[in-house]
């Protein structure tokens, strides 16, 4: 197996984050469009980073490769039957719970192993025969696979009505396939933020941080390309309590100063100056929408601008909730995107 690949530990973050990106695709365009009011909605603001466990529903493949056989030749059992982005769903009929199971099916496996496959929006069946290796006798199947991911992000708002909660403002993508995971099960827990590594042109920062596995604040059921989603315990949601605010409609958003709350820089949700400099009401991407610029000093000589695992921090304006910041962008980290709160919430329903 590939070292680094089965247990890789992934930040949360946006693909803006990882590729050079211009604000051209985030620059205002004149719309015409009907607004549906929103009912006066009131919600809790975030701003607290949290610790993120997803578990994948099935078995991603990441790759495949060779495996040197006892004979000494060379083989590739899984090429051009499984592919990258690929999930595993069962092997021998039996239902994978994790990558354990996999490799327990493969180790069993005394002629064609027969797996069920979910390739984008397709099932297949496929079988393939896997070779005992040089090194031990066993039998692999040359595939790399990863059934789980953590990392840290920001929680944009909490619904006092029912406890539930969205967060990051965007999906949780597989840091190899680009590929939305598919989530099984997953939690939100605590994380003790130990420092932030600080943003340059070029080279998005990050939080860095632990996570507590055995604190959890919350269940997450849901990962879309607007966030993730689910709900949280009583005793968490009295924890990150603040006033409840009212959300704000996209036609009620405007160009100015905004406050981004976050708690990264000291443990403690701070509010930070920010201005929108461009609106966008009908982006292609959901959590493009707003494009700002961070304008508080005290942020940008802490952290450089925008780092990963702010991801979700909520943007407030005019006393109300209207979104929550989504992006960096890359040769100017002061600069990001972020996702309209009206977006977040109809991707919820």
């Amino acid at each position: 197996m590939k070292a680094g690949k089965k247990l890789l530990v992934i930040p949360i973050l946006a693909a803006a984050c990882l590729f050079p990106s211009s604000a051209g695709g985030g620059e205002k365009s004149t719309v015409e469009a009907a607004v549906v009011k929103n009912e006066e909605k009131m919600l809790i603001p975030g701003g607290t980073a949290v610790g993120v466990t997803l578990e994948s529903n099935g078995i991603l493949v990441l790759g495949t490769g060779n495996v040197t056989g006892r004979d000494r030749h060379v083989y590739s059992p899984a090429e051009n039957i499984l592919r990258e982005g690929d999930i595993i769903l069962s092997a021998g009929g039996i239902e994978l719970e994790d990558k354990e199971a996999l490799s327990l099916a493969v180790r069993d496996c005394n002629d064609r192993l027969d797996l069920k496959v979910k390739r984008k929006n397709e099932v297949l069946d496929v079988s393939l025969t896997p070779v005992k290796c040089m090194e031990d006798g066993s039998n692999k199947i040359g595939v790399w696979v990863r059934d789980s991911t953590q990392g840290i992000g920001t929680l944009t708002y909490i619904d006092p009505k029912n406890n539930s909660f969205g967060a990051l403002g965007h999906g949780v993508y597989d840091a190899d396939t680009g590929e939305l995971m598919t989530v099984k099960s997953g939690n939100v827990v605590k994380s003790n933020i130990t420092g932030v590594r600080k943003s340059e042109k070029g080279k998005p920062g990050e939080l860095t941080g632990v996570l507590d596995k055995n604190e959890i604040k919350g269940e997450i059921t849901e990962n879309n390309k607007c966030g993730i989603y689910g709900v949280l315990n009583e005793q968490s949601v009295e924890e990150y309590y603040n006033k409840p605010i009212p959300i704000a409609d996209k036609s009620e958003i405007r160009q100015g100063d905004v406050t981004i709350l976050n708690s990264s820089v000291d443990g403690r949700i701070s509010e930070y100056k920010a201005e929108i400099t461009s609106i966008n009401l009908n982006h292609k991407d959901a959590d493009k929408g707003i494009v700002l610029k961070i304008t508080d000093e005290n942020l940008k000589e802490t952290a450089g601008g925008i780092v990963q695992g702010m991801s979700g921090s909520p943007i407030i304006q005019d006393g109300k909730l209207i979104g929550a910041v989504t992006h960096v962008l890359v040769n100017d980290p002061t600069r990001g995107y972020g996702i309209f709160i009206e977006n977040m919430l109809e991707a919820a329903e």
